[in-house]
Formats: C-alpha cells, sequence, structure tokens
C-alpha cells in the first residue's frame, strides 16, 4: 500500500512537470515552425482593437508574440506552487487550510471594499478596466472585489465556496458552511454566468452527498428548503414582484448569453483554437499563442495532442482515486475551478487556486503515512 502511494505521488508530479516542459518548449518553438500557417486570436493585448468601448481582438497570422513569454512565466509560477504546496502539506496539514481561510477573508474585504464605491480599488486592477471602470450588467452593479474582472472574482469565490461546503460535509463546522454561503453570494453578486452556472451544479451535488451522509437527512433537507424558500421570498420583496430588472439579467445570463456580443466572439475564440489544432497538424499554435474559450479548447489550441495527453494523465493521476475527508474538499475545489475553466477560460494556466488545490490532493497521501492515517477516513488508505 506504501508503495502504491508512494507511485501515485510520484506520478501525478512527474506527469504535471513533463506538461509544463511540453508546453513551455511549444511555446517558443511551435509558433515560429508554423508562422503565418494559421490565423489566430493573439493573447497579445497589444493587438487590440477598441470599438465602442468594448474590446476586440481580431484575426492575425501566428507569429511569436509576448503572449508566448508571460504564459510560460505563468505556468512555471504554478507548477512550483503546486509543488510547494505538496512538499509543504506533506509535512504540516495545517498549512494549507490556514491560507485558504486568508483566501476566504480577503475575497470578503475587498468584496466589502468594492460594494462602498469608494474607488479604492482602482490601483488593483489592469488597464483594461480604463475602457470601463465601473462593471454593470443588465442594470445591476457587478462585483469584481480585488480581481482584474468579475468572472475571474466569483470562479476563485466558486472554488474556495466548494472547499468549505465539503470540509462542512464531513465536519460538520458551521464556519465552514457560514463561509461557503458567503462566498456562493459572492459569485452570484460577480453576476458571471459561469460562476453561477457551476456554483448551482456545486450546489446540488453538495446538498445529494450531504442527504447520503446526513444521520437524519428528513431534517437537513426540511432546514434547508426553509432556508431556501425564506431566501427567495425576501428577494422577491426587496425586488418587487417579478421584477422586470431580475428577469432581463436572468435572459441576459442564460437564455441570450450565446447570441450577445460575448457570447459570439468567445464561440469565434473556440472554433479558431480548434481551427489551429487542425492547421498545426495536432501540435497546437504555441504556449500563449493564441486566445481560445474553454480550457479544453485552449489546450488543443496551444499544447496541441501532446499536451493534451499530459494534461490528462495529470488530472487522472491526482484526483481519480479514493481520498481522505481533507483532499476530498481540495479535489472538489479544484474540480469546481476546472468546470469554470471548462466553460469560459481562455489559456492554459489553471490559475494559483487550482494549483494549490492540485498540490493539497496531492500531500494528503504523505500526510497519511506521517500521521499514521485519518479519523473517519472512508477507504482505508
Amino acid at each position: 500500500a506504501i508503495g502504491g502511494r508512494v507511485v501515485r505521488v510520484e506520478l501525478a508530479s512527474a506527469l504535471l512537470i513533463a506538461f509544463a516542459l511540453v508546453a513551455i518548449i511549444g511555446g517558443f518553438a511551435l509558433p515560429r515552425l508554423f508562422e503565418g500557417a494559421t490565423d489566430i486570436y493573439a493573447m497579445d493585448r497589444t493587438i487590440v482593437g477598441v470599438t465602442s468601448g468594448v474590446l476586440r481582438f481580431p484575426l492575425t497570422p501566428l507569429a511569436p508574440h509576448a503572449g508566448n513569454v508571460t504564459q510560460s512565466v505563468y505556468l512555471i509560477v504554478s507548477v512550483f506552487l503546486c509543488l510547494s504546496v505538496a512538499s509543504l502539506g506533506g509535512k504540516d496539514p495545517r498549512f494549507l487550510p490556514v491560507v485558504l481561510w486568508a483566501a476566504t477573508i480577503s475575497q470578503a474585504v475587498f468584496a466589502i471594499a468594492d460594494m462602498t464605491g469608494a474607488g479604492t480599488l482602482e490601483y488593483f486592477r489592469t488597464a483594461t478596466y480604463a475602457i470601463a471602470p465601473n462593471q454593470s450588467f443588465a442594470g445591476f452593479t457587478r462585483l469584481i472585489g480585488g480581481a482584474t474582472e468579475p468572472s475571474f472574482f466569483g470562479g476563485v469565490s466558486v472554488g474556495l465556496c466548494a472547499w468549505h461546503l465539503w470540509r462542512h460535509r464531513h465536519s460538520g463546522a458551521i464556519r465552514h458552511l457560514s463561509a461557503g454561503g458567503a462566498l456562493g453570494l459572492l459569485a452570484v453578486a460577480s453576476l458571471s454566468s459561469t460562476a453561477i452556472a457551476v456554483l448551482g451544479c456545486l450546489v446540488v451535488l453538495y446538498l445529494l452527498t450531504r442527504l447520503i451522509v446526513s444521520r437524519s437527512p428528513g431534517a437537513f433537507c426540511g432546514a434547508y428548503f426553509l432556508a431556501s424558500a425564506a431566501t427567495l421570498t425576501l428577494s422577491w420583496l426587496t425586488l418587487g414582484p417579478f421584477s422586470s430588472d431580475l428577469t432581463t439579467a436572468g435572459e441576459a445570463l442564460f437564455t441570450e448569453k450565446l447570441v450577445s456580443e460575448s457570447g459570439i466572439e468567445r464561440s469565434a475564440w473556440a472554433r479558431q483554437a480548434l481551427i489551429n489544432f487542425s492547421d498545426t497538424s495536432g501540435l497546437g499554435a504555441g504556449l500563449g499563442a493564441n486566445r481560445a474559450n474553454g480550457w479544453a479548447a485552449a489546450v488543443l489550441g496551444q499544447t496541441g495532442a501532446p499536451g493534451a495527453i499530459l494534461a490528462i494523465g495529470f488530472l487522472l493521476a491526482t484526483f481519480a482515486r479514493p481520498l481522505t475527508p481533507d483532499a476530498a474538499a481540495y479535489r472538489a475545489g479544484a474540480l469546481a475551478l476546472l468546470g469554470a475553466a471548462m466553460l469560459s477560460a481562455s489559456r492554459v494556466d489553471l490559475g494559483p487556486l487550482f494549483f494549490a488545490f492540485a498540490g493539497g490532493v496531492i500531500a494528503a497521501p504523505q500526510r497519511a503515512r506521517h500521521s499514521h492515517g485519518y479519523p473517519h477516513a472512508p477507504h482505508p488508505l
């Protein structure tokens, strides 16, 4: 059993390093090898037109760009973070939960600062927001917090929400349920359709698993539906019966998303990334070379078939195995972020929070050896 655990840990780390090497080497070699062979939506923000205050990314011939370097640096940092968390978490299991609680508190603090409307967060925002510093959607102000855009803020909130909910599922601690609920509200306030869709799936899965493990599922189910009814009633009274603003927001978020300017543009990014994959004989256009929509399209369009195989291998080696309760909570957070990335990510790097969660999962077997197992573990490992 101990030998099996060691193989799993080494396999996940080795596959991640191999994926990073293939992606980074391809980021420098492929744009030169296939220069001019295909058209791309470049990630380089110097190739951006602005029409009526909206960003436009025109098609340009494939060529080396600054994005190849910046995305390589981002991926190196993420891999280093994942391996560092795996190493530190294996020595001290209290390390990562403290960091995640700090991230939770910072999300709340930045959200409150953003809600004040005092303009205190303009220093943290990118140059993109010089075009539209005050984000609104269907008459509602979008919550951005300290993030670069509402969808990123919503995605981080959903990932942390998943971790808290699964910690509550195993421990029953009210602080985790309260934090998870607050982060869910922040994700909704970001008005990101991706974040809200993933949050809905997350809550349904949480309720199903919570009912299964609960000793009194009837009481839990009744309390949940009473709380839901009270929340819906309060929202109805606050917004007004059948509020036209709420209806407009719902239609814009879901039913009209694909035909909106954003939906049309993102669909074009995804199609073009797959065209880039085909035009380069399955090798990809290079890390950071082209803009895509959806993590799968980004991996295929930038790293090609070799990168996709290694990425899938890393995900399976990391997440597709029995886990201790702590590691299951990290997996829930990582998979929530992966779900959001599958819908709307434009680059290969899944971000520091995802790789922190992945590092926590990789460290779990090491911690089991050091601490001689976990209490209440659902699996003998």
